[in-house]
């Protein structure tokens, strides 16, 4: 973890509050893994997962994504902040990407012009979703995700940014081409400094 331990981390960004995306906040009691930490996520995700009705109404197989999400912010409580387009930090905007969840949220980093788009869950298989960006996986809401990834990979190319995701290969950060109405991933060169 590049020598940071757990106490030096102050804020963390969630694109969303499936499993695989917040799981890690708690340690295996359930204790905040990061017990300084502020998190951030948009209102819109909070709003969606955090809400006893919503997850009352789910069918039977999404209970355990709800109990899962409500578990890993419950320490948290008193150090989650929500947003609803207004930028959480200073060089960070949120790029609302919803579809694959209700609030997911990309958040674009941009220091000095050094630009970075973390677009978060836009693509599960890159190969196929680059290719026929209206090939869906895991999504809430398919025609809102479909629109949302047209989005991203249109300002990827357009804004000539560097995307990361979590589904995409080693080493995660890659740059965004388009030939026609197909896009293609450009890995970025893993370099150690």
């Amino acid at each position: 973890m590049a020598g940071v331990g757990p106490a030096a981390v102050d804020a963390t960004l969630l694109t969303h509050l499936h499993t695989d995306h917040c799981g890690g906040l708690t340690t295996p009691d359930g204790a905040a893994a990061f017990p300084r930490a502020e998190l951030l996520l948009s209102a819109a995700e909070a709003a969606y997962w955090l809400d006893p009705a919503n997850a009352g109404a789910a069918p039977g197989g999404a209970k355990p994504v709800f109990t899962a999400a409500q578990a890993a912010v419950a320490p948290y409580r008193g150090r989650m902040r929500t947003f609803d387009g207004d930028q959480p930090a200073h060089g960070l905007h949120p790029v609302p990407l919803p579809g694959h969840t209700p609030g997911h949220t990309g958040y674009l980093l941009d220091d000095a012009g050094a630009r970075l788009l973390i677009w978060g869950d836009v693509m599960h298989v890159p190969d196929v979703q680059a290719a026929r960006p209206d090939v869906g996986a895991f999504d809430s809401d398919p025609v809102a995700a479909i629109a949302s990834r047209r989005r991203a990979l249109e300002m990827a190319v357009s804004e000539h940014l560097i995307v990361a995701g979590m589904h995409l290969h080693f080493p995660a950060f890659t740059r965004i081409t388009r030939t026609g109405s197909a896009y293609a991933l450009v890995p970025e060169l893993w370099l150690s400094e």
